[in-house]
């Protein structure tokens, strides 16, 4: 009997010390830092901001368009196309005139008897058909007067440039080994190029050396 008395009554003393732990609800630790699930860390790393990608305004696209529009205006005006050329006379023959550079293009036959007063035999009978030709331009380029053999001017390239004739030249000297005949020699090249360009008016047109200087130039009023 008294046995059982104190086991009940050592029952009551445990359940009344475990009481309050089963009762009360866990509070949580205020200092304590909670820890992210993994799977919340692998979708959004802690302390990273959210990217948001650049979205182009209507202005931006107007802007992007207008330079484009730009860049392709500007590389067609700088554009140019080259026209064929025929040699028909390239000689250095011995004589005095044209003393000074002479350049010019010969769209109409009166000028070409015009220039014949000045200019050797030789350029006169080459050009002379050429000048005649009802769709050939003809390119005049003369050196001048220079003191000996071995000297040689060029018609390298014309092109079609914003309305105009743009025709660059290159010349030749002897060099110091070469041997000349020290005489007065007239170096000139003349080449043809087809008359569609022209419509059988008058053409504006500029000669250009080898450095870009300007030799010769001719403006047309259109």
């Amino acid at each position: 009997m008294l046995n059982s008395i104190r086991f009940i009554c050592c029952s009551i003393l445990i359940l009344t010390a475990c009481a309050p732990a089963l009762s009360s609800p866990a509070v949580p630790d205020d200092d304590a830092s909670p820890e992210a699930s993994p799977a919340l860390s692998a979708t959004l790393p802690a302390g990273e901001p959210t990217l948001t990608p650049p979205q182009e305004t209507a202005t931006d696209l107007a802007r992007a368009a207008m330079s484009a529009s730009s860049s392709t205006s500007t590389l067609e005006s700088s554009s140019a196309e080259t026209l064929p050329l025929t040699t028909i006379a390239q000689q250095a023959p011995l004589g005095d005139l044209p003393a000074e550079p002479l350049y010019t293009v010969v769209s109409q036959p009166e000028e070409w008897r015009e220039l014949q007063a000045v200019l050797p035999a030789p350029a006169v009978e080459a050009g002379l058909q050429a000048s005649q030709s009802a769709d050939r331009l003809l390119v005049v380029a003369f050196a001048g007067m220079r003191p000996s053999s071995g000297y040689q001017i060029t018609i390298e390239a014309v092109r079609w440039q914003n309305d105009h004739l743009a025709i660059t030249i290159s010349q030749t000297t002897p060099g110091a080994d070469d041997i000349v005949e020290p005489a007065t020699t007239l170096p000139y090249h003349l080449v043809t190029l087809p008359t569609e360009i022209s419509a059988g008016t008058d053409l504006s047109y500029v000669f250009y050396g080898e450095e870009g200087t300007i030799l010769a130039q001719k403006n047309v009023e259109k």
